[in-house]
């Protein structure tokens, strides 16, 4: 993980800032280490470059373990085709010139398919997922200086409140036990005018 990401990460559990202890890397990144909790002295290890908030034995477990398996099938850099880039900008309505410079949230990276679209029109993007699919999406987008991976739960974003200029949720909402709940997790991280877009599959067509 870049270390500058240290200054929106926050404690799950009760929003106290987060120290960096035990950090090995290179440069700018962690690759090991362990956060605590300024507040209630919780703490949370960073494996491969990837801070956990939770384990990986969750409900998304298959889903990780689809991601890790098939980990490169929808990257466009992989297929060449350009269809995540297609859906990513239809579906948000957001523009590679308005990404450029701006903190982003993907909440429900699986594999990072939309978190290397972000991170190659400029964004600092941050790719949060639940299940071990995090391992696939840290791989896939570890050329990108401004993109980190967390894995974490969307009820427990391990966020400041008004990090992010803006969030997207694509296709996840509906995989989740309360999305009604999952909804109303993600405006907090955001600034007053920040932008929000969730993609939710339809019951029927």
């Amino acid at each position: 993980m870049n270390r500058a990401l240290l200054d929106i990460l926050a404690c799950p559990k009760c929003q106290s800032s987060l120290g960096l202890r035990q950090d090995e890397g290179h440069g700018d990144r962690a690759l090991t280490g362990l956060l605590t909790c300024e507040g209630c002295a919780a703490t949370y290890a960073i494996r491969g470059g990837v801070p956990r908030f939770v384990d990986d034995g969750n409900y998304a477990a298959s889903f990780g373990l689809q991601w890790n398996r098939f980990r490169t099938t929808q990257l466009d850099s992989t297929t060449g085709v350009g269809l995540s880039a297609e859906r990513f900008y239809s579906e948000t309505g957001w523009t590679r010139e308005w990404l450029r410079g701006k903190l982003v949230l993907d909440a429900g990276c699986g594999a990072g398919r939309f978190v290397e679209i972000a991170a190659e029109a400029g964004a600092h993007i941050v790719g949060v997922d639940l299940s071990s699919a995090v391992e696939a999406a840290a791989a896939n987008v570890a050329r990108f200086p401004n993109a980190d991976i967390v894995q974490a739960s969307l009820y427990g974003l391990p966020f400041r409140q008004g990090a992010f200029d803006a969030c997207y949720c694509i296709g996840v909402l509906q995989h989740t036990p309360d999305p009604q709940r999952t909804l109303t997790s993600l405006p907090p991280v955001l600034k007053d005018s920040g932008r929000l877009s969730v993609v939710a599959y339809e019951r029927r067509r």
